[in-house]
C-alpha cells in the first residue's frame, strides 16, 4: 500500500524507502540575478569611410582669406576612376547646395599624373553643368567681386578649349555674350592661328576684354588658372597662371538684372545667341574648381590671387 502525507512526501511499499521531493525556496522579494547571467551586448559595426586616391586623401583645403567668402570648391580627385557621378555636390563653401553633373557627352574620371585624377574631357561633347550657385557667387549685381580657381590640362594648343565659363541669358553678339570665362582667346572675330593664348574673360553684351594668361605654357602640364573680377569701379579682370605675372583686361562694365545669370559651365561655352550650339569644347582635364566671393570691396587683391596659387602649387604641380 502507498499513500501520500501532508508534506508530499512519497511513502513505497512498507514505508521503509522514503523519496523528498525538493522544498520550495522562500520568496527573495526583489530578485537580483548576476549581471554574467542575464547581460547581452549588442553592437553594430559601421565601417568608416574611405576617401578613394587621388586628390580626395591629400589635396589641400581652399585656404582662408580675410573678407572673402568660400562659395564652392569641387575636387575632383577624390573621386573613383570610372563615369562622372550623376550629381557631386561641392565638398565646402557658403553655397550648400551647389552640384556638379553630365551638361553633354560622357565626362569621365581618369587618372591625370600619378596618383592624381580629375574630369577627362574629349575636346567634342563633353561638358558638366555647375548648379545651385549662381545666386551666391553673383548675387543682385553680377559686376561682382569675386576669385576664381582652376586646376587642369590642355593636349591641343590650337585648341585647347574652355574651363571655365558664366553666361547669362540671350545678348547680342556670340563671343561677346555676357560672361565671365576661362578659355582660350585669338583676335577680332575670335580667329585662331597657331597656338592659342589662354585668358580670363570679361564681356559685356557687346564687346569683351581679355586677361591673358600668355603662352608659356606646355601641353598635358598642369596649369593653375586664378582670377579675379571686379570690383565695381574697377571693372577689370585679373589673373595669372601657375604663378606667373599677373595681366589686367581692359575695363569693362558686365552688368544683368538679377536672376538673368543662368548657366555655368565646364568644359565648354555657348556663344551661340539662340543658344542652342555649344562650342570650345575643353581638350584636356580638370582636377579642381573653387570660387570665393568678396564681402569687402576690394578683397579679391593681387593678395588673395598670390594665397590661393600658393596654397595650391605645393600639390598641383
Amino acid at each position: 500500500m502507498f499513500h501520500t502525507t501532508h508534506d508530499f512526501s512519497l511513502l513505497l511499499g512498507d514505508g521503509s524507502g522514503r523519496i523528498v521531493l525538493p522544498t520550495p525556496p522562500a520568496d527573495p522579494g526583489t530578485l537580483l540575478l548576476p549581471s554574467v547571467l542575464w547581460r547581452a551586448d549588442f553592437g553594430v559595426a559601421v565601417e568608416a569611410p574611405t576617401l578613394v586616391g587621388g586628390g580626395g586623401s591629400s589635396a589641400p583645403a581652399a585656404p582662408t582669406i580675410a573678407n572673402l567668402e568660400l562659395v564652392f570648391d569641387f575636387d575632383f580627385g577624390a573621386l573613383a576612376a570610372g563615369a562622372f557621378p550623376a550629381s557631386l555636390a561641392s565638398q565646402a563653401g557658403s553655397a550648400a547646395s551647389a552640384a556638379v553633373a553630365v551638361g553633354q557627352g560622357a565626362p569621365t574620371i581618369g587618372t591625370v599624373t600619378g596618383s592624381r585624377r580629375g574630369v577627362l574631357f574629349d575636346g567634342s561633347s563633353d561638358r558638366l553643368a555647375v548648379t545651385n550657385v549662381l545666386a551666391t557667387l553673383l548675387p543682385v549685381n553680377p559686376d561682382a567681386e569675386f576669385l576664381v580657381a582652376v586646376v587642369g590640362r590642355v593636349s591641343d594648343r590650337a585648341n585647347p578649349g574652355t574651363f571655365f565659363d558664366i553666361t547669362r541669358d540671350n545678348q547680342s553678339g556670340a563671343f561677346t555674350l555676357n560672361r565671365y570665362s576661362f578659355t582660350h582667346g585669338g583676335g577680332t572675330g575670335e580667329t585662331f592661328i597657331g597656338s592659342s593664348q589662354l585668358v580670363w574673360r570679361r564681356a559685356d553684351g557687346s564687346n569683351r576684354s581679355d586677361a591673358s594668361l600668355g603662352t608659356a605654357w606646355a601641353l598635358n602640364s598642369t596649369l593653375r588658372l586664378v582670377g579675379r573680377a571686379g570690383p565695381p569701379g574697377d571693372t577689370i579682370n585679373r589673373a595669372m597662371l601657375n604663378n606667373g605675372t599677373k595681366s589686367s583686361s581692359a575695363s569693362r562694365s558686365v552688368t544683368a538684372s538679377g536672376g538673368n545669370w543662368n548657366r555655368l559651365t565646364l568644359g565648354a561655352l555657348m556663344a551661340d545667341t539662340a543658344q542652342t550650339t555649344w562650342s570650345r569644347y575643353l581638350n584636356g582635364a580638370i582636377e579642381r574648381v573653387l570660387a570665393y566671393r568678396a564681402t569687402t570691396p576690394g578683397a579679391a587683391n593681387d593678395a588673395a590671387l598670390d594665397t590661393v596659387e600658393a596654397a595650391l602649387a605645393g600639390y598641383y604641380s
